[in-house]
């Protein structure tokens, strides 16, 4: 299964938030600073901020949500939400190693070299893949 878009994933991270926390969390990014004008959030619904987050924040979005997140104690989601985002972060930087792999390979082996390194994830992709092997023999 191919990983979810940021997007996506931001819109169900915000689809969760209670009503409460989702004005709170609004008002937060409406504070943070001026690329976010009031139009863009009131009276807008999950998946409405959602696109905006991302139009205006782009690569930094996930990390943006993440932090305004913790900022209204919402430290699940935050959680949620930043583990996603390293996945994210390691499928780009990792991206030369990960060419022609599956999409599920991609998912392990990048939660994998974010513990072990870029040296220990190589190490361990080389062993999953001579598993794979055996077990198809």
């Amino acid at each position: 299964m191919a990983p979810k878009k940021p997007k996506k994933v931001l819109a169900n991270i915000l689809e969760n938030l209670s009503e409460r926390n989702f004005k709170k969390f609004c008002s937060e990014l409406l504070d943070r600073d001026k690329r976010v004008k009031r139009s863009q959030v009131e009276r807008k619904d999950f998946l409405e901020v959602a696109e905006v987050i991302i139009e205006k924040y782009a690569d930094e979005a996930l990390k943006v949500a993440e932090e305004l997140l913790q900022q209204i104690d919402c430290e699940q989601a935050a959680h949620d939400l930043g583990e996603y985002g390293h996945t994210i972060r390691i499928h780009s930087s990792c991206n030369s190693c990960l060419q022609g792999s599956s999409a599920q390979f991609q998912c392990f082996f990048s939660l994998e070299s974010h513990e072990t390194g870029r040296a220990g994830f190589l190490e361990k992709r080389k062993q999953v893949s001579s598993l794979q092997i055996y077990k198809n023999k």
